[in-house]
């Protein structure tokens, strides 16, 4: 009999053996041409490419900002401590795996009592990382909620059902029952993070701090659109405000589902489904989605060389 991590490592290859196998099958059926794709990525001209270079370097300050504001004033943390924490997470979630970064986040947020305030222990740091994630999901769900609502688009989800609900029951009765049982398996989990999140809202006692990390946060998402409106006019398609915001919340929801390293593929075959939705063909649609993907890596690894080195020295000294 194998043991439950076992088990666990063998279902985790089958599931990744049969998601290569569907991507190689949807890769030869989609029909893509290389020769095309690569004429369309040479369309990016140096303007769009410097300019979608500076957004993303532009956006991720605000995350870090936004990250800096939440944290309280007594313990005195510096802005460049955020950055440094925040750009060392967001490193480990690009390159390696989503969920990751943000215990690296906790782990670089906190510090022993100084000159600057008092200590922030791991629990309080963790707290903080969970507040600055909340925050930013509520923002992608409300901008996102505005979107559909000036789209239309929650009628003619509604005219798809209705034509279609008997193929959708199955489909909703295995997400319901996949549901249950991952939150049977997660109870302990699901408590803990209930805890961390009542101790979170503690941290944010003024509303000052609310306000400033909630401006920050819409900041954020307003670079990232503009940032996919560069590329999306750059290939000759530019969308509404309203398509970019549900494009980024389709793009959020794939690459919630940590299934391969650094996101690739899901992160692309995400955004081409949404923008492929809005009328962008296919081969700008995936050139559009490889060069946005690879703007947020390289933006994050430009931070790291930025703020890390600067620290080096002294952890070392210590």
């Amino acid at each position: 009999m194998l043991n439950t991590q076992t088990r666990r490592r063998w279902l985790q290859l089958l599931f990744i053996l049969l998601l290569g196998i569907g991507l190689t099958i949807a890769w030869h059926s989609l029909d893509l041409d290389g020769q095309a794709l690569l004429q369309t990525l040479r369309q990016f001209g140096s303007v769009s490419l410097g300019a979608g270079l500076a957004l993303v370097l532009l956006q991720i300050t605000f995350q870090i900002s936004r990250l800096w504001v939440l944290c309280p004033p007594t313990v005195g943390v510096s802005w460049k401590q955020a950055a440094r924490a925040y750009t060392s997470g967001q490193f480990v979630s690009n390159f390696i795996q989503g969920q990751a970064g943000h215990a690296v986040k906790v782990a670089v947020l906190r510090q022993p009592a100084n000159a600057q305030g008092r200590q922030m222990a791991g629990a309080e740091s963790t707290a903080i990382v969970l507040v600055d994630k909340v925050m930013d999901v509520l923002m992608l769900l409300g901008l996102s909620g505005l979107a559909v609502l000036q789209l239309n688009l929650l009628a003619q989800a509604w005219r798809y059902l209705d034509h279609h609900l008997l193929w959708g029951i199955p489909v909703v009765a295995v997400a319901i029952a996949t549901l249950i049982y991952c939150l049977r398996r997660s109870s302990r989990r699901i408590r803990r993070g209930l805890a961390d999140f009542k101790q979170g809202l503690a941290v944010v006692k003024s509303p000052v701090q609310v306000g400033q990390g909630i401006t920050m946060g819409l900041s954020d998402w307003f670079i990232e659109c503009i940032l996919l409106q560069v590329l999306c006019v750059a290939q000759g398609f530019p969308l509404s405000p309203a398509q970019l915001m549900v494009s980024l919340f389709i793009l959020n929801i794939g690459v919630s589902i940590p299934i391969s390293i650094a996101n690739l593929g899901t992160f692309e075959a995400s955004l081409v489904f949404a923008l492929t939705r809005f009328g962008v063909p296919l081969v700008p649609g995936v050139a559009i989605a490889t060069l946005f993907h690879i703007f947020q890596m390289l933006g994050i690894a430009l931070w790291m060389l930025l703020v890390v080195p600067q620290n080096i020295k002294p952890e070392i000294q210590k």
